[in-house]
């Protein structure tokens, strides 16, 4: 949770880890905040990253901790012997229709 303070009085609050991720981003300069088509598009191109991995990420986890677990146990994907490379991630998003 990140609180942003004025005067020593919180004004904002937010949870959203992602949300958060951007608002750092841009204050830090990682990432553009300005108004220009190039900023844009490099902002956009890193929201598209940092999307893609959030949406990977809801992929993998339940393999570790959740009913899928028991389903990918014998699977070349099995998180009991290794995580995935990128090719098979990448075969994992297709099959379920994320990409």
């Amino acid at each position: 949770m990140l609180e942003i303070e004025d005067n020593n009085k919180v004004v904002s609050t937010v949870s959203q880890a992602t949300a958060i991720l951007r608002y750092l981003g841009k204050r830090s300069g990682l990432s553009p905040a300005g108004e220009s088509p190039e900023d844009q598009l490099v902002a956009m191109e890193i929201d598209s990253t940092m999307d893609f991995i959030e949406d990977a990420l809801r992929l993998v986890v339940p393999t570790v901790t959740g009913p899928e677990k028991a389903l990918l146990q014998n699977s070349p994907w099995s998180m009991e012997k290794r995580l995935p490379s990128e090719s098979e991630l990448l075969k994992i998003l297709k099959m379920v229709g994320h990409l």
